[in-house]
């Protein structure tokens, strides 16, 4: 069956609107130094390495720990990694509000784990780990497959608003007592 004009135009329609608005998320990331997401970070990995025994100095977005000069950047945030995923989790069948509690637990777990990635990458290294293995490396395990995820249930999801429903079957129609296709009730007899 063929998709009608008007329903052709809604795909393209949600197609340019996504992508316009990954072109917004793109110029937001760039064009804010986010200044005090960073700040955030260099206080909570403070505290964590503090508490871990480790002799900390901050100096603005600058982190010394035990001798080891770190450089927190909007790309530690993974401040990126959230806002080019967000056009991609919203869904025009969804209602709002559930869109936007699935954006909010989606960009809660992407912090929480990349505060843990980062705290790991920075004491790993203090601790004698090549800063390849112990942040880029992980970084690049958790950012590319998580954006190609996203992605890729962003295109399914089109593919599901793009593809014509099913025909219904001939066995559709026919009435159903609740226990078709139980093989424990083959044969049994069922009184009135």
């Amino acid at each position: 069956m063929e998709k009608s004009a008007t329903e052709s135009f809604d795909f393209w329609k949600v197609v340019l609107l996504v992508l316009l608005a990954e072109a917004v998320a793109i110029l937001a990331f760039y064009g804010f130094e986010w200044t005090w997401l960073r700040q955030m970070h260099v206080l909570w990995l403070q505290t964590t390495l503090q508490a871990l025994g480790s002799h900390v100095q901050t100096a603005g977005n600058l982190l010394t720990v035990d001798g080891h000069s770190f450089q927190v950047d909007p790309d530690c945030t993974y401040v990126d990694l959230i806002l080019c995923s967000l056009p991609l989790l919203w869904r025009f069948h969804r209602p709002p509000a559930t869109n936007l509690t699935v954006m909010a637990g989606f960009a809660a777990a992407v912090v929480a784990v990349n505060l843990s990635r980062v705290l790991f990458g920075v004491y790993a290294h203090t601790q004698g780990m090549s800063l390849f293995w112990a942040h880029d490396l992980v970084d690049y395990v958790l950012w590319y497959p998580t954006m190609t995820v996203v992605a890729l249930l962003w295109l399914r999801s089109l593919g599901s608003m793009w593809s014509t429903p099913a025909e219904p079957s001939s066995d559709a129609a026919l009435p159903s007592d609740g226990l078709a296709g139980r093989a424990d009730n083959v044969g049994e007899a069922t009184s009135p």
